[in-house]
């Protein structure tokens, strides 16, 4: 199971959704951050992508952190828009 938490961190300026995915399944972290790998790919406008572009496109440690930073602020992203309705920024949604 994915660590996602229904803990908001709100201020005046931002409201955050906790995802950890270095706890749980080690399968479902594993499709976590191939999804994001997919979502980098398929989905090149989305805000997600353009905020990690520059450090997936190195190469060595600096990546592999991107890559699992990305998949928390992709998932959190993914529960917002299935739980809440809220759009991923950029996104393009096929049918």
């Amino acid at each position: 199971m994915l660590n996602i938490n229904a803990i908001t961190y709100e201020s005046q300026l931002s409201n955050h959704l906790t995802v950890g995915i270095d706890q749980g399944n080690t399968e479902l972290r594993r499709l976590a951050i191939q999804l994001a790998w997919l979502w980098y790919h398929w989905q090149p406008d989305s805000e997600i992508t353009k905020r990690w572009s520059k450090l997936l496109k190195q190469k060595g440690r600096q990546r592999k952190t991107a890559i699992v930073a990305m998949a928390r602020q992709l998932m959190a992203a993914l529960y917002r828009d299935i739980v809440k309705g809220e759009e991923i920024k950029g996104a393009k949604k096929n049918g």
